[in-house]
């Protein structure tokens, strides 16, 4: 049977949307390989994440009747992956015990995919863009105490 007129227009449009999608998502791993490229170089050397997504809590109950919520987050991140350092997407689960609120200190991840963010799917990619720039202040700010921490500690020692 062949496809209706509706159904070929629609095919049509999501086409045209699908180049757009894809154009923006190649802009993406290009800023993202670019800046991996310039971290490469800089040799920073300290782990750092920020949140790119979080979704909202969902309350769940286990089969014993106990409550709990889960929160699902990306992650982008600047560590070591194998033994090379790189930018990364963490795709993390957290449950929590019966409440909506996530205990950052102490939450109880279940759930964690790790790869390279030049690797991930498009729509991670788009989602780190904005955040990368906090991803490097963060980074430097801990670079910034890591310094002063060791220049303390070698001063008593010195």
């Amino acid at each position: 049977m062949p496809l209706d007129m509706r159904t070929q227009q629609a095919l049509r449009a999501m086409g045209l949307s699908v180049q757009q999608l894809n154009a923006e998502a190649n802009r993406a791993h290009t800023y993202i390989t670019d800046l991996e490229k310039a971290l490469e170089e800089a040799r920073p050397g300290v782990e750092c994440w920020v949140v790119a997504y979080q979704s909202d809590p969902g309350a769940c109950v286990d089969l014993r009747g106990n409550d709990y919520s889960i929160v699902r987050t990306v992650e982008i991140g600047f560590g070591k992956h194998g033994a090379k350092w790189a930018l990364l997407a963490a795709d993390r689960t957290y449950y929590t015990d019966d409440s909506l609120e996530v205990d950052w200190e102490k939450p109880r991840t279940e759930d964690e995919t790790v790869v390279l963010l030049r690797d991930s799917d498009r729509v991670t990619k788009i989602r780190a863009v904005p955040v990368l720039p906090r991803l490097i202040e963060d980074m430097t700010q801990k670079i910034e105490q890591m310094t002063r921490a060791a220049a303390e500690v070698l001063d008593k020692n010195a």
